[in-house]
């Protein structure tokens, strides 16, 4: 029996997840993304007169991260409007201390310093400007 689902070949664009962060600064978030992770923006989409962000496309270190500006007539809210966020995006960085040290420069609140973990990781959490969660990590040796 074959399986309903693709293949989950990791060239295959149509198999990735990409992260979908609603945002209520659009334009600072671009800025923050691109400074403190290094991201490459590659496509976007303006909205009406009103200038709000319908989608920009990012990519970070061969990964995609899309972004858009609130929208709360069709339901998109961001966690500043909803009370926060559940759920963090685990990022591997070359270093982690340089990376948080960005972020904490441009606004993010930590939630955990840099720490070397058993398994494998020198780890740390931050909130960005934004209210979404970022754990960052680089690999090393346990």
């Amino acid at each position: 029996m074959s399986s309903p689902l693709p293949d989950s070949k990791a060239d295959n664009p149509a198999n990735a997840i990409v992260p979908y962060l609603c945002v209520s600064r659009g334009e600072d978030a671009v800025t923050f993304y691109t400074h403190v992770f290094g991201a490459e923006e590659i496509d976007r989409y303006q909205d009406e007169p009103g200038g709000r962000i319908g989608h920009v496309t990012l990519k970070i270190s061969g990964s995609l991260l899309f972004i858009s500006d609130e929208f709360p007539e069709i339901g998109v809210l961001s966690p500043e409007t909803i009370g926060g966020s559940p759920m963090a995006i685990h990022l591997l960085v070359s270093d982690v201390d340089d990376v948080m040290r960005l972020a904490l420069d441009r606004g993010a609140k930590q939630l955990r310093a840099p720490a070397d973990q058993p398994y494998g990781e020198r780890n740390a959490k931050f909130t960005d400007p934004f209210g979404h969660h970022w754990m960052i990590a680089t690999p090393i040796q346990p």
